[in-house]
């Protein structure tokens, strides 16, 4: 099947012109699906096995953003490299990247079910951070795009043949599946079998790791299928990776080959990515699996940190007051600081013998200036109440997945309606556009997750993180087969940036903030007494879910709004919200939001500044917190860990 339709009648009678796409195009695309299938899944089930955890994946577990950063290394480095010379990048950095990442989750103390995959995907984040740092830098964005959406459109005889590598690596595993099963029981179990654990872990990261290289560097990203595949298999063959081997490779395989047939079959004769379609039915089916989880009795998760005292409201009166004339002269402090860092953005370069040039300047960076603030607190507050709500220091609001749903449809109106169009071109438009489907998606969302889950919010951020994974496969899928002029205009939309800033938006996010705190003001004051924990809350008179899930949408309607007046920036909230409560030390969400904002303040106007006198506009701020970002992240788990 496909666009020119190829018969076993026709096969049979010597068709030549049939017989060459059967084995040019047909076959070759038929055994990709079935390796593809088969390794993904199988690469799934060694990483829940040895990481001893139900969700994590090659997609939860960075491998993929790993093996796609090699990639870019060898279109940077070796532009002129074979398939097999960017394939050996991809080996290199996806086993790396798999490794770093099982080392840190060996090294924090938080050990719940769905942290681990929420640590994997940040740390996936901080890769692709580093990617499109990189692919920005060298305007390669869209060459990128190619391996960011699996598709098996370009499987040919001869392009294809490294995903054999997936053969001889199962069968490798198959071998080693007994020790990848005691090795899944601890470390201190398989050295009482007498089991070399650290060799076989690494044996069986490296066979996972190369799996999904081979089958990203011939096809491209496919996420969830070494997630899913795994679980339905589990949950009626049991858990042990022998017995439940073949089925995994069985029945990924028949996933990919069904999500094949339907891409080719809605807009025939053309065909959408398997990357789409994978990203449609895996999400929906990992939301289920997720749903099942909760509803067959599992626990609730909540996340302490070890030696915290959440009694610390109880404290002696004159040392609650002691420690908050120290955070007021600290937030004096910090206030000076932005003060200054704003007269410095001001006033740097500026022409003050011409009168005319300096109002120019003054006219042109004092909207800028005010978003920026706006931004800032907009993030910095939601940040701070967010970690409280999920108890957690270490979680960023961009998990909730409106950075993706923002790219969606700034892409879908470029490519349905063109980079002229009224959507794309007035900012007002575009922006009450972002804010109603991004409030309103949220709002309806989270909501019925909310009842679905009974009020489990850790399971509503791990829902969250999927979401955003869907919604980038959307908008991965639209940029790959978008006109290549359509997506230079769009680029500068998908990266959030205080160069072109739309001046009359502001008092209308303004108002619309200052709405959100106003419907929220009693769950805000309920904020110190809710971080004690749920069970102290609801004794002390606390309606402690219906306040979560207000406080959850408040959150994602503060980031609606700023991703809808600048665009995303990932990993900020994350940074000052940290580098707040370290200043701080303080159970007192009215310093901390306070603190948050001013280091947020200070931080996006000096980058600002920076990108205007040093770079010359050629990289947004917003990127360069990502990498630092990313990089704050990765300290913030081996703090965790020195803590402990």
């Amino acid at each position: 099947m496909g666009v020119i339709d190829v018969t076993p009648i026709e096969l049979f009678r010597g068709n030549m012109e049939q017989l060459e796409i059967f084995l040019i195009s047909r076959l070759p695309r038929l055994l990709a699906i079935i390796c593809t299938g088969v390794g993904m899944s199988t690469a799934g089930l060694i990483m829940q096995q040895l990481c001893m955890n139900k969700f994590v994946s090659p997609t939860t577990g960075a491998t993929i953003s790993s093996a796609q950063f090699g990639i870019l290394l060898a279109l940077l480095f070796m532009p002129q490299s074979t398939l097999w010379g960017r394939a050996i990048f991809a080996f290199t950095t996806a086993i790396l990247g798999t490794w770093i990442f099982v080392w840190f989750i060996q090294r924090i103390q938080f050990k719940e079910a769905v942290m681990v995959p929420l640590v994997g995907i940040m740390f996936g984040n901080v890769v692709s951070g580093i990617t499109s740092y990189l692919a920005y830098k060298y305007e390669m964005t869209q060459a990128l795009s190619s391996w960011l959406v699996g598709h098996f459109s370009m499987v040919l005889k001869g392009r294809y043949e490294i995903v054999y590598l997936v053969v001889p690596l199962v069968i490798l595993a198959f071998l080693f599946a007994n020790h990848f099963n005691i090795v899944g029981m601890g470390k201190d179990f398989s050295k009482n079998l007498g089991v070399p654990y650290k060799f076989v872990l690494f044996m069986g990261l490296t066979i996972a790791a190369m799996i999904t290289a081979s089958v990203v560097v011939v096809v491209g990203s496919i996420s969830y299928i070494g997630l899913i595949v795994p679980n339905i298999v589990s949950m009626f063959k049991g858990d042990k990776i022998r017995g439940t081997l073949v089925d995994t490779a069985l029945f990924g395989a028949n996933f990919v080959l069904m999500c094949d047939l339907i891409g080719r079959v809605v807009i025939a004769p053309y065909e959408l990515p398997i990357e789409l379609i994978v990203g449609i039915f895996g999400s929906l089916l990992f939301i289920m699996l997720l749903l099942y989880r909760l509803k067959h009795g599992r626990k609730a998760i909540r996340f302490t940190r070890r030696g915290e005292n959440k009694t610390c409201i109880m404290e002696d009166e004159s040392v609650n007051r002691a420690v908050n004339r120290r955070n007021q002269k600290k937030l004096i402090v910090m206030m000076v600081l932005v003060i200054l860092a704003c007269a410095l953005y001001m006033l740097v370069n500026v022409k003050f013998g011409n009168e005319k040039l300096f109002w120019y300047a003054m006219k042109i960076r004092t909207p800028k200036l005010i978003v920026m603030l706006i931004t800032a607190f907009a993030i910095g507050g939601a940040s701070i109440v967010f970690q409280s709500i999920i108890n957690n220091t270490i979680v960023t609001p961009c998990l909730l997945g409106m950075n993706s749903l923002y790219m969606v449809i700034h892409t879908a109106v470029v490519f349905v309606a063109g980079s002229g169009s009224v959507l794309a071109v007035n900012p007002n438009a575009a922006f009450a556009v972002d804010l109603v489907l991004m409030g309103g998606t949220a709002t309806v969302i989270y909501s019925y997750l909310f009842k679905k889950t009974n009020h489990n919010v850790l399971y509503v951020l791990l829902i969250g993180t999927v979401l955003t994974s869907f919604f980038g496969s959307i908008q991965s899928t639209l940029t790959r087969v978008m006109d290549p002029n359509e997506y230079d205009s769009l680029l500068a939309t998908l990266v959030a940036s205080f160069s072109n800033v739309n001046s009359e938006i502001i008092v209308f996010s303004v108002i619309v903030m200052g709405l959100v705190v106003f419907c929220l003001r009693k769950e805000l004051a309920l904020l110190d007494v809710i971080t004690l924990g749920k069970e102290q809350a609801i004794n002390l008179g606390v309606d402690y879910d219906r306040c979560i899930r207000r406080l959850l949408l408040g959150v994602t309607l503060f980031i609606a709004v700023e991703t809808a007046m600048v665009g995303p920036i990932s990993f900020l909230g994350l940074i000052i919200a940290n580098l707040s409560r370290q200043l701080l030390q303080t159970y007192r969400h009215s310093h901390l939001i306070l603190g948050s904002a001013f280091f947020g303040m200070v931080i996006l106007v000096a980058g600002q500044l920076l990108v205007e006198q040093i770079y010359s506009y050629t990289v947004p701020v917003s990127v360069f917190i990502t990498v630092f970002g990313g990089i704050y992240f990765l300290y913030l788990l081996l703090r965790e860990r020195k803590e402990s």
